[in-house]
């Protein structure tokens, strides 16, 4: 992952992979960091891809249900229902043939998979922010923030004002709910590092 202009990826690897990856890096006294930004190095999570997929072009593959009717994002779900690949979910190959064709799936609609690519590229995430800023009032800074963690009932969707960079992480943002009531600044605001990271 560390040679020159690679862009590695993988599904749902940011919560997990990706920060186990770092301190393995770090255990064998590698450089921790440097496959995510240096020598054209980056990574992606697909799972967050898969949602806007879902919501937005949802011809793009079949969908798998829920016994209650939800969608189901689990990879293994999505790999049976789309009939990619055979094996025991969770067997290493297994994921990696099923993830490798996703992503060719989601290839197929390449304007969407590349402006999907633009939420792990900093520059260009940085300069979207910026652009929902330059909207005409009253909806400077108002935008729609996609996630699984807003739920279903919600289509993984909620209206967000950006209220600036975060005050410690200086490569993130923080936006605010638009769509309750504040009970507290915890659940008023959105962690947008499903996307950001």
């Amino acid at each position: 992952v560390n040679q020159p202009n690679t862009l590695s990826g993988g599904y749902n690897t940011l919560g997990f992979d990706d920060e186990m990856l770092r301190f393995s890096f770090y255990r064998t006294l590698f450089t921790p960091y440097t496959h995510q930004f240096s020598n054209g190095c980056g990574r992606f999570d697909i799972l967050p891809m898969v949602l806007f997929y879902y919501l937005f072009a949802p011809d793009a593959l079949q969908w798998p249900k829920k016994p209650d009717g939800r969608p189901s994002f689990k990879l293994e779900d999505l790999n049976q229902e789309n009939g990619w690949v055979t094996g025991r979910a969770h067997d290493a190959m297994v994921d990696v043939a099923a993830t490798v064709a996703l992503m060719r799936h989601l290839r197929l609609n390449k304007p969407m998979w590349d402006y999907m690519l633009g939420y792990f590229d900093k520059r260009t995430d940085q300069k979207r922010v910026m652009d929902l800023m330059q909207q005409e009032a009253p909806y400077a800074g108002v935008g729609i923030m996609v996630s699984l963690r807003l739920g279903h009932e919600r289509n993984y969707m909620a209206p967000v004002l950006h209220l600036g960079p975060h005050h410690k992480f200086k490569n993130q943002s923080v936006f605010i709910r638009l769509d309750e009531p504040i009970t507290s600044l915890e659940q008023a605001v959105i962690d947008p590092l499903i996307l950001k990271k």
